[in-house]
């Protein structure tokens, strides 16, 4: 019971949260004219560079998380977005960095660059055979004008270029992001303009494609962002002309869609395509044992889930058992296939339905799992007699029956980098990066989370 000699003394904390950028924008380092600052330093750069996070999958927790490539945060209202250009924006706008009538998405918004059949513009660390502290280089709109020129910008706004093209991306926490897709011809020029903005802290090799640097971005938002460029990107790449007449097409809807030119061509609007795949986690019937494989081309000691594209009048399920049986020779039990989680994969435009599986028993020679033959030494891999048999056709180099033990002490590293050079322990085995779906699978399975 409380009385009036009771002190009570109350100690109120302040949780002060410091929000660490990962993201790197070039007015850190760029003259901004609008407010009068000068260039940072070289060694303010420098500085920055090597104060980062250095970020690669083996130091990343190996908890179960969210699909990379991304971000739920991340809002695409692309009727409203088109709007509110098409109001805002008259024909043959005059281009100005202080511009008061330009619409907020436009005067307060992000721009990421790539070059055709070349990548993204980004920031690292200036070791590329680090693959790490890679994230994404973000333009506002004034900076936009200082490296592509005001005509070039006029364009985009205007929608009057064949090869520049502006594509909105989506907004995150009240900012709009936007991608500017640049000819390869203008690549030299583009990063020229850069370093000479930069003072020479941007080299060639800071542009590169996503694939090669998406699994060590600092965050799922700068990922998802990433992604949704690179997909868009690629649909206008892929569909300059009509398919129905041949005349060449132009950007509509923010960038989100193309019409034919040819105002007598009865097609309609072209809309980005979505190329569907399964990608399964198959274990053995007793569940100790994965099924993973690798391709030849992969760096040495990857390997992955299998996964293939889903057939004209297939469901997702079926895909699975019928990708695992054509790669591995395996059959899945119909009644065991379970959706655990998708994930975009924009190389260049795939979305990724992630299913856990179990194989089946299914001749005399495989009649049970009889776990007292199962080998579980950790450092045991490769064919058990008391497990499914397995073949391997042309499309995959190698797939074997790994054991959970050896893998879950060995899910740290790796990447899904094409040109990403695995260490000693890493060409012996490894699994892809965060980026990858396939991660997320066989951490679940390794660790024994239930999907």
């Amino acid at each position: 019971m409380w009385n009036g000699k009771t002190s009570i003394i109350l100690l109120i904390c302040t949780v002060v949260q410091i929000d660490v950028a990962h993201s790197f924008r070039l007015s850190s380092y760029l003259p901004n004219t609008q407010h009068g600052r000068s260039i940072a330093h070289p060694s303010t750069f420098r500085r920055s560079l090597s104060n980062r996070n250095m970020v690669r999958s083996d130091i990343v927790p190996q908890s179960t998380r969210k699909p990379w490539y991304s971000d739920a945060d991340l809002k695409r209202d692309r009727l409203s977005i088109t709007k509110t250009l098409s109001d805002a924006i008259e024909p043959g706008l005059d281009v100005k960095a202080d511009d008061s009538s330009l619409p907020i998405c436009i005067k307060d918004g992000k721009f990421v660059l790539s070059v055709e059949k070349q990548g993204m513009v980004n920031v690292s660390n200036g070791e590329k055979e680090s693959h790490n502290g890679v994230n994404p280089l973000y333009f506002a709109y004034g900076e936009l004008i200082q490296v592509l020129g005001a005509n070039t910008v006029s364009s985009l706004l205007n929608n009057s270029s064949s090869d520049h093209i502006l594509i909105w991306i989506g907004n995150h926490k009240g900012t709009d992001y936007w991608a500017v897709h640049i000819p390869e011809r203008d690549k030299q020029l583009l990063i020229e303009t850069i370093k000479r903005c930069t003072d020479g802290k941007i080299a060639s090799n800071d542009i590169l494609p996503l694939r090669e640097f998406g699994d060590v971005i600092s965050t799922s938002s700068d990922a998802a962002v990433c992604a949704t460029a690179n997909g868009l990107i690629e649909f206008h790449r892929s569909h300059k002309f009509c398919s129905l007449c041949g005349s060449p097409t132009e950007s509509i809807r923010a960038g989100g869609a193309r019409r034919c030119t040819d105002a007598e061509c009865n097609s309609s609007s072209i809309y980005p395509r979505i190329d569907v795949a399964s990608i399964m986690l198959v274990t053995s019937p007793c569940g100790e044992y994965a099924l993973l494989g690798r391709k030849s081309f992969w760096p040495a000691g990857r390997y992955s889930t299998l996964s293939g594209f889903a057939e004209v009048g297939e469901t997702l399920e079926e895909c699975c058992i019928r990708e695992t049986f054509e790669e591995s020779g395996v059959v899945v039990d119909t009644e065991s296939v379970r959706f655990v989680l998708s994930q975009p994969w924009p190389f260049p435009k795939s979305l990724m339905i992630g299913f856990q599986a179990r194989a089946s028993f299914f001749s005399s020679s495989d009649a049970g799992c009889d776990e007292s033959k199962i080998v579980a030494d950790p450092n045991f891999m490769g064919e058990n007699p008391s497990l499914p048999s397995i073949i391997v056709e042309d499309e995959m180099e190698s797939i074997k029956w790994f054991h959970r033990d050896y893998v879950r002490i060995r899910l740290s590293g790796g990447s899904t980098s094409l040109t990403f050079e695995p260490n000693a322990q890493e060409k012996e085995f490894h699994i892809p990066g965060k980026a990858s779906l396939a991660r997320n699978l066989i951490t679940r399975w390794a660790n024994k989370v239930e999907s």
